[in-house]
């Protein structure tokens, strides 16, 4: 059990849903942007096959589709597409780390090795007192523990509410229409 955990503030947990909130919209977004991309329309059977999909499925795809190998390179789409999916792999690094992360009011190391907890940014540290510490463990390598600020997690959840109106807004324009 974290006993730290009871000394998380309110503000640490909403930031925390936030990040939930918009990781699951942003999801949904790029599920019927990868669909389209791939010409599956939302009446169409074939959009079964997406629901249910992870986001590294889902962005995994979406790079295949908008590769120089699948998209013609004479598709002006392709750069800018490729780079909204890398941006959604980004945030969608940094969401498993906030949301799948053990959070705690400071650093684990012993303070000898206090620099083995890095900062999220160089303005992690603006504001010291609403920092939070976060080890994320993953299969097979050693836990890594980051320090972010509670304003750092509010930002990627506001980053992930933008990606997700770009790529609606992409959407309705017809960006996410497949290549004729």
């Amino acid at each position: 059990m974290n006993a730290d955990a009871a000394r998380i503030p309110e503000s640490l947990l909403l930031a925390i849903g936030t990040v939930a909130v918009a990781s699951a919209d942003l999801e949904h977004v790029l599920r019927h942007f990868v669909a389209g991309l791939a010409g599956i329309t939302a009446y169409d059977g074939g959009s079964l096959l997406l629901e249910g999909q992870s986001a590294d499925w889902l962005i995994g795809n979406g790079k295949m589709l908008v590769s120089d190998d699948a998209m013609s390179r004479s598709d002006p789409r392709g750069p800018a597409l490729r780079e909204l999916f890398e941006r959604a792999e980004q945030l969608k690094n940094a969401r498993n780390t906030v949301i799948h992360g053990r959070w705690q009011t400071r650093c684990g190391w012993p303070p000898a090795d206090a620099d083995m907890c890095s900062p999220r940014s160089a303005r992690t540290y603006d504001h010291p007192e609403f920092v939070f510490h976060v080890v994320r463990s993953r299969y097979r390598k050693y836990a890594v523990e980051q320090a972010w600020a509670v304003s750092e997690v509010d930002e990627l959840a506001s980053q992930m509410q933008a990606l997700a109106q770009q790529l609606l807004d992409l959407s309705e324009r017809g960006y996410a229409a497949v290549a004729q």
